[in-house]
C-alpha cells in the first residue's frame, strides 16, 4: 500500500475515531445542558404562569371590591342594617333563622318572598354585571353585616350565611379582607366555581359582604394555553393532589403523582423527574402566591357543604409543567446528528485533500525510489532527483552526491584493477623469464654460482656441484666465504685467512675492488 493511501486511511480512521469520541462526549454534555436549560426554562414558565394566575385572582378581587363600592349596594345595606340593628341580638338571630327556614322551604323562585331578594335594585345591578361579562359569573349576592341575604342573582340554597367559613373569612372578626372560596364543584352553577368574597365598607366599617362566584377555569385555561407548547402538559392542582385543570381532563377527577404532591406541600418552586407510563417526565412546579393565605386576603374552603362538593380543605394552588425527557433530549440528538453529518463531510473532504497531498508528497519520493533502483542496478549516472529546498530535496541531493562519489570510487577501482592486472602480468613475465634463466643455468656445462646482495649463494648449478664437489643444499643460502673455505684444504684454513676472505668479498659487494674481467 502506497504512502498516500496509508495516509488517507490513517486520516480516515483517526477522523472516525475522533468523531465517535466527540459524538459520545457531545451527546452526553448536550443531554446535561438540555436538561439544565429545560429545567430552568420550565421553572421560569411555571413561576410565570403561577404569577399570572395569582394576578388574575387579584384582578377578580379588585373588580369585586369595585362592585362593592356601588352606591346602590351601600344604600341597601344601610337600610337593612338599621332594620336589624334595632333588634337585640337574640331577636335578630331568631328573625334571621325564621326567614332562612322559610327560604329553604320555598322551592318556587317566583314566590313573592323569594322575588323580594331576586328582584330589587341591588339584584338588578348585579344582574347587569353578570350579563356584561357573559360566562364568567355564576351567582353574585350580597349579605348584610349580620350575614342575612340582601340581594342575589339566583335563589341560593340558604339565606343566612354568617355561620359559613367564607363569610367569616372575609369578615375577619370585623377587620375585613378578601377571601377566595375554592368551592370546587358547585351544584347550583353546574361548574367549577371560585368564590370572590369581599367586605363592603362605609367609613371604614364593614356594613356587608359581597360574594361573586366566578367560573374561573375559562380564564385560567387561556393563561395556560398561552404558555403551552407541543409536548408540554400544564395543569393546576391543589396541594392535596386533586387536579383543578388540565387539558383533556375533568376538574377534580384526577390526582397528581404522590412525589409531586410531596413537593406541593413545601410551598416553593422547583422541579422533579417523575416516572410515568409514557416515560420519565421533567416536571416543574410553582405555588400560586395569592392562594397561600397571606394577611391581606384569605384562601380556603370546605370539603363539602349543602351546595357544593370537592371543596378546598385548606389547600393552596400549584401550577405544574411536565415534559417528556425524550422530548427534552431531542435537541441534543438533533445537535449530535448535525455534528455527525458535518464531521463525516469534513472527514471525506480531509480524505480527498490527503489523497492529493499524499500524491504530491510521494511523487518526489517515488522519483527517489527510481533513482535508488538505478543505483542498485549499477547505473550511477543520476540526474533526475527532486530539486527542492525541503527535506526530500536535501535527500535527493545527498543521493546524487553519494552516486557521484560511488562513480568516482568505481573509476578509481577500475584503474586500480587495471594497475594490479598490469603488475600481475609483469610479475608473471618476470617469473617466466626467471624460470627460463634458471633452466639455462641448470643446463649449462659451466659451473655457475650467483649470490645475492648479502653475499649469500642464490644459485649453485649442477656443473658447479661437479666441479667443486659441494652440493647445492650445502651451498645455497650460505655465505660465499664458507663455500670458498670448503675448497681450501683444512690444514691451510686459518682465522686470518677467513678474515681476509670476508674482507675481500665484502669489498667486492661494496664495489671497492675492481674485479671486472677476472
Amino acid at each position: 500500500m502506497g504512502i498516500s493511501k496509508k495516509l488517507t486511511l490513517y486520516i480516515f480512521v483517526v477522523g472516525v475515531l475522533f468523531l465517535v469520541v466527540a459524538l459520545i462526549y457531545n451527546y452526553s454534555q448536550a443531554r446535561k445542558i438540555s436538561l439544565i436549560n429545560e429545567t430552568y426554562s420550565s421553572r421560569d414558565s411555571a413561576d410565570n404562569i403561577a404569577q399570572f394566575v395569582s394576578k388574575l385572582l387579584t384582578e377578580k378581587a379588585q373588580r369585586a371590591l369595585s362592585i362593592a363600592q356601588a352606591p346602590v349596594i351601600s344604600e341597601a345595606l344601610i337600610r337593612r342594617n338599621e332594620f336589624l340593628g334595632e333588634m337585640d341580638d337574640q331577636a335578630r338571630i331568631k328573625k334571621i333563622d325564621s326567614i332562612d327556614k322559610l327560604w329553604i322551604e320555598t322551592k318556587d323562585e317566583n314566590d313573592p318572598f323569594i322575588q323580594d331578594y331576586l328582584d330589587n335594585p341591588v339584584a338588578d345591578y348585579l344582574h347587569r354585571l353578570q350579563e356584561a361579562v357573559d360566562g364568567e359569573y355564576g351567582e353574585i349576592f350580597l349579605t348584610d353585616k349580620y350575614g342575612a341575604l340582601v340581594a342575589s342573582t339566583a335563589k341560593l340554597t340558604t339565606l343566612a350565611h354568617a355561620h359559613k367559613y367564607w363569610w367569616q373569612g372575609s369578615y375577619n372578626e370585623g377587620s375585613g379582607r378578601v377571601f377566595f372560596d375554592d368551592r370546587g364543584y358547585d351544584d347550583s352553577v353546574g361548574d367549577y366555581v371560585l368564590g370572590i368574597v369581599v367586605p363592603v365598607r362605609k367609613n371604614e366599617e364593614i356594613i356587608g359582604i359581597l360574594k361573586c362566584n366566578i367560573m374561573v377555569l375559562g380564564a385560567i385555561s387561556t393563561i395556560i394555553e398561552d404558555f403551552r407548547n407541543e409536548g408540554v402538559t400544564i395543569g393546576l392542582a391543589r396541594s392535596g393532589g386533586l387536579i383543578i385543570y388540565e387539558p383533556g381532563s375533568l376538574p377534580l377527577q384526577a390526582r397528581a403523582p404522590e412525589k409531586l404532591i410531596e413537593k406541593f406541600v413545601e410551598l416553593s418552586s422547583g422541579s422533579i423527574i417523575l416516572e410515568s407510563k409514557s416515560g420519565d417526565m421533567l416536571t416543574a412546579y410553582a405555588p400560586v402566591p395569592s392562594t397561600l393565605g397571606i394577611n391581606s386576603h384569605g384562601f380556603g374552603g370546605s370539603s363539602q357543604s349543602i351546595d357544593h362538593r370537592l371543596g378546598n380543605r385548606g389547600e393552596s394552588w400549584h401550577i405544574y409543567l411536565s415534559k417528556n425527557l425524550e422530548a427534552v433530549y431531542a435537541l441534543a440528538r438533533e445537535r449530535t446528528y448535525s455534528i455527525l453529518v458535518t464531521g463525516l463531510a469534513l472527514i471525506m473532504i480531509i480524505a480527498v485533500v490527503s489523497i492529493i497531498l499524499g500524491y504530491s508528497l510521494t511523487k518526489p519520493i517515488n522519483r527517489l525510489a527510481l533513482v535508488a533502483k538505478k543505483i542498485g542496478d549499477g547505473d550511477l549516472n543520476v540526474s533526475e532527483v527532486p530539486d527542492s529546498e525541503d527535506e526530500i530535496g536535501q535527500l535527493g541531493k545527498s543521493i546524487k552526491s553519494m552516486a557521484d562519489s560511488l562513480m568516482h570510487t568505481m573509476i578509481r577501482r577500475d584503474e586500480l584493477v587495471d594497475e594490479v592486472e598490469s603488475h600481475r602480468q609483469t610479475a608473471e613475465a618476470l617469473r617466466e623469464s626467471e624460470e627460463k634463466y634458471r633452466a639455462i643455468i641448470e643446463q649449462s656445462i659451466d659451473g655457475i654460482m650467483i649470490s645475492d646482495q648479502h653475499a649469500k649463494v642464490a644459485i649453485w648449478n649442477k656443473s658447479m656441484e661437479s666441479i667443486t664437489g659441494i652440493k647445492q643444499g650445502n651451498a645455497i643460502g650460505k655465505p660465499l666465504w664458507e663455500t670458498q673455505l670448503q675448497l681450501i684444504p683444512k690444514e691451510q684454513v686459518t682465522p686470518e685467512l677467513l678474515k681476509q676472505l670476508q674482507i675481500y668479498l665484502k669489498n667486492i659487494f661494496e664495489s671497492k675492488i675492481d674485479w671486472s674481467g677476472e
